[in-house]
């Protein structure tokens, strides 16, 4: 066992993730997620910054979600991601 930063988790399975900003942050802190699973190929896309990662299973990003517009497209195959986050209220 072990402390964490983070107050919140997550999980996500087979799920598209629309252009969305993270609204319950500071645009400070960094969301962690960590995508699994088996699936052929996948793109996070960090729309502000104009930027497509490949993100293939195992891959962990650290984001400022509350400060960057940021998807997930939908794909054939299951994949589920672990967010790792923090909200105001409860810090």
């Amino acid at each position: 066992m072990w402390n964490s930063v983070y107050s919140s988790m997550s999980v996500m399975v087979n799920c598209t993730s629309p252009a969305h900003k993270d609204m319950n942050g500071q645009k400070v802190w960094l969301d962690t997620l960590l995508t699994v699973s088996n699936y052929p190929w996948l793109h996070f896309l960090v729309l502000e910054l104009r930027i497509q990662l490949q993100y293939n299973p195992g891959t962990v990003t650290a984001l400022a979600g509350l400060a960057l517009i940021h998807q997930v497209d939908g794909i054939d195959g299951d994949q589920a991601c672990l967010a790792y986050y923090m909200q105001e209220n409860v810090h």
